[in-house]
């Protein structure tokens, strides 16, 4: 409030009648902090006359601390002579709690003396009502909380019998059986298969529908991804005699930064909703880069979507085919989840369709491609020369330009247009062909037969469906093309070409190998602690299909009896059992120091995120989730039990399942900063450790400079804890220091953002331990 002094005394009443008609609480106060003016608002909001208050100051009024708190806000008001808008609380005296937003500022009056004018608006009433709404949040996440346990509770009940069915039935098929007999295991296997779907459906749709939905940032094998997609659809494609293509483009990195798991998610019920529409001729999986990141199509050849039905197409529990005899099945969730995913990655989702012409679904995502490594590397055998003879025009291009990708000569041709006379000049050729790749469902006859015998250099490369479980004798390659096996196979041809003749009919080099090979385990021995008998003998039975001895322990204790007695490599540990959990088994192996390198591997039907904090908190290496399949344990196997150039601190230093890349601990950024540190976990809790050390003596020091209104020392050393949050992704603490540091620059520091930063500090050290065990 300023009163110009060369104003008449009569305007200086005026100012005084308009301020004390304001409904606003108004006051102003000396350079003592005494009340030398306020409004009739103001004495009725306190409930005071204003003759009470005239002359006194905050400490006539109210609690100690809460005084306290308002006279070092307005020295700092007097100081910096800048306007200041703090939220404050007091209690009245009727012992309620008010909260008000002050608005102060120092001006001079017509004697030059400072003084402080404030205005106040009462926050009570809004706070009481977002204080109402939070406890309505709370109920409906509550509510939303059971309905998420129950649900993930079924799902562990449905899992666990689902389980012994599945293990047997897959027992089974290594028995001697009739082709009716294999059929009807297989229908069986595959009708578990679609209830484990759609369980995991509708878990994911409740996720979704609360809010809980959550994706993580880690670096990915966009190759691998793709890999996993086209062979687990590949059997249902092979069945229905579809042609499956994949075809990425170049300029694709082979790792992006983002989360594969839920992008694999999408891929796969994209390209399962076209085969499952697609009665006959192709369905294609096409990757392109784009300006954000990539961008995927899923191309059919099916019925098409109708008019009438695009509009609801991406609601949840929606069907194209929704008749009472409708013929595809399904739940209508798959694509409502999987626009929720793209639209939680901020990407894009849409689709062109017409009815009996088939459908394109396409998907825009940002994201980062990490490293050099680009998704076609450079080959040592750019000298072959390659012939692809295919039936399908579109499996054709997808091949060639896989080929040429990868800086191969090769040659397309589609063999209803292709002659003799073309093949023999083909076979003659300079430099003359290297490898013929073959499709399986060309028939060659006798006198192309006798020509490829007769040919010095050329290898024959056989064509076969992905789907298929032919193993050719000769070379053969599966597909659509991955990446890989054509790497793998290009690694048993000499660098400069197969000069060398390979005999048709030699040894199988089938690629990949079959699914139930036996590994070579060198005797390795196995405890497994299950207390649920059936799931003991199913695992244990796979497990020394695989030639590898196993011990049963019923719970966690006799697991520690056991672990005694015997020397495992590997443990397989159940969470739910009576006696001792796996939890609590797992954190006492884990503080014995000899245990440290033993791979743990936890198995359970429940993976949400409170069980694989627990988890990780454990120090388990890896879960499966159960039901338990063949191809999870043999790739658990293959990981912790016969990876090659393991360091002995394997067991913590190993990349993480796709289950724990999921896993976002509170406030904590783990998995960004693990990627900068190269995974190396031991490291990184030794920076958590240090940094919680470093923080506890710094903030005493932060606390008495700041009281000693040494702003600019202060300003360092926020800025300081600020760039340690920021590198070990501490996000809260980051957060609340950098508020506080840019209060200091613009010398606005209050008393409530120093508590935010030390209320940020203390949710930092109770949630360290989440990290890992001491």
């Amino acid at each position: 409030m300023v009163f110009d002094a060369d104003l008449p005394a009569n305007s200086h009443s005026l100012l005084a009648d308009v301020i004390h008609f304001l409904p606003n609480p108004v006051f102003v106060k000396d350079r003592q902090h005494r009340w030398i003016m306020l409004n009739e608002a103001f004495s009725s909001f306190f409930g005071k006359t204003p003759e009470q208050m005239l002359g006194k100051s905050d400490y006539d009024f109210f609690p100690p601390a809460e005084a306290a708190i308002f006279w070092e806000k307005d020295d700092l008001v007097f100081s910096s002579g800048e306007i200041n808008e703090n939220e404050e609380s007091f209690t009245d005296a009727n012992g309620v709690q008010r909260w008000i937003l002050t608005r102060k500022s120092a001006f001079l009056d017509a004697s030059g003396q400072q003084i402080l004018v404030g205005v106040i608006t009462d926050l009570t009433e809004r706070k009481r009502a977002e204080g109402e709404l939070q406890q309505a949040i709370a109920k409906a996440e509550e509510a939303s909380l059971a309905k998420g346990q129950f649900l993930a509770n079924m799902s562990h009940e449905i899992r666990t019998p689902l389980n012994a069915m599945i293990g047997f039935n897959h027992l089974i098929l290594q028995t001697t059986l009739t082709p009716q007999q294999k059929d009807y295991i297989e229908n069986s296997l595959q009708a578990a298969d679609h209830l484990i779907n759609l369980i995991n459906g509708i878990l994911d749709f409740s996720k979704i529908e609360a809010g809980q939905m959550e994706l993580v940032q880690a670096p990915f094998s966009l190759s691998k991804l793709c890999a996993n997609v086209l062979n687990m659809v590949a059997l249902t494609a092979q069945k229905k005699g579809l042609e499956l293509i994949w075809s990425p483009s170049p300029g694709l990195a082979e790792t992006y930064l983002g989360d594969g798991h839920r992008l694999e998610q999408i891929l796969l019920n994209l390209v399962n909703n076209a085969i499952k529409f697609t009665d006959r001729g192709v369905v294609s999986l096409y990757i392109h880069p784009s300006e954000t990141g990539l961008h995927f199509l899923v191309q059919d050849t099916g019925i098409g979507i109708p008019d009438a039905k695009k509009s609801t197409l991406f609601s949840a529990f929606t069907q194209v085919d929704a008749t009472s005899t409708r013929s595809y099945g399904g739940t209508g969730l798959g694509l409502s989840i999987a626009k929720h995913l793209v639209a939680l990655m901020q990407g894009e989702m849409g689709f062109k369709s017409k009815e009996r012409q088939g459908s394109t679904f396409w998907f825009d995502v940002p994201l980062q491609g990490v490293g050099s490594q680009s998704l076609f590397p450079p080959l040592k055998h750019q000298n072959l020369q390659l012939l692809i003879l295919e039936d399908n025009p579109k499996a054709l291009n997808a091949m060639v330009e896989l080929f040429q990708a990868l800086q191969v000569q090769v040659s397309g041709k589609l063999w209803q247009k292709t002659s003799l006379s073309e093949l023999q000049a083909f076979f003659l050729q300079t430099p003359p062909i290297d490898l013929l790749l073959l499709d399986e469902s060309i028939e060659l006859d006798s006198e192309t037969a006798q020509l490829l015998e007769r040919d010095p250099t050329t290898r024959l490369v056989r064509l076969i469906s992905r789907g298929s479980d032919e193993t050719p004798e000769g070379l053969a390659l599966k597909k659509p093309l991955l990446l890989d096996e054509i790497m793998r196979l290009l690694q048993t041809l000499p660098e400069n070409g197969a000069k060398e003749k390979q005999p048709v009919l030699a040894p199988a080099k089938y690629l990949p190998p079959a699914q139930h090979k036996q590994v070579q385990s060198d005797k390795k021995r196995i405890l497994l602690v299950e207390d649920n008998l059936i799931n003991q003998r199913v695992a244990r039975e796979w497990l020394e299909i695989k030639g590898l001895q196993v011990d049963i322990a019923p719970n966690g204790q006799e697991a520690l009896n056991q672990l005694e007695r015997i020397d495992y490599d590997l443990v397989f540990m159940d969470l739910h059992m009576p006696v001792l959990d796996g939890i609590s088994a797992s954190l006492v192996i884990r503080s014995q120091p000899k245990y440290r390198s033993l791979p743990i591997i936890a198995l359970t039907a429940d993976v949400q995120r409170d069980t694989l904090n627990k988890v990780l908190q454990a120090g388990i290496n890896d879960l499966i989730p159960k039901p338990l399949h063949p191809q999870s344990l043999d790739q658990i196997l293959q990981k912790w039990l016969f990876a090659k150039d393991l360091s002995p601190d394997f067991a913590n230093k190993t990349e993480p399942s796709s289950y724990f890349k999921r896993l976002e601990l509170s406030d904590i950024d783990c998995e960004s900063a693990l990627y900068m540190l190269g995974g190396d976990m031991d490291s990184y809790i030794k920076l958590l450790r240090d940094f919680e050390t470093d923080i506890q003596s710094e903030l005493p020091i932060l606390s008495q400079i700041l009281g000693q209104k040494e702003f600019g020392q202060a300003e360092e050393t926020v800025h300081k804890i600020k760039g340690a949050a920021s590198t070990l992704g501490i996000r809260q603490i980051q957060k609340a220091a950098t508020q506080l540091e840019q209060a200091l620059r613009a010398r606005v520091y209050t008393i409530q953002l120093l508590a935010n930063l030390q209320t940020a500090i203390l949710h930092f050290q109770a949630n360290l331990v989440k990290l890992k065990p001491n």
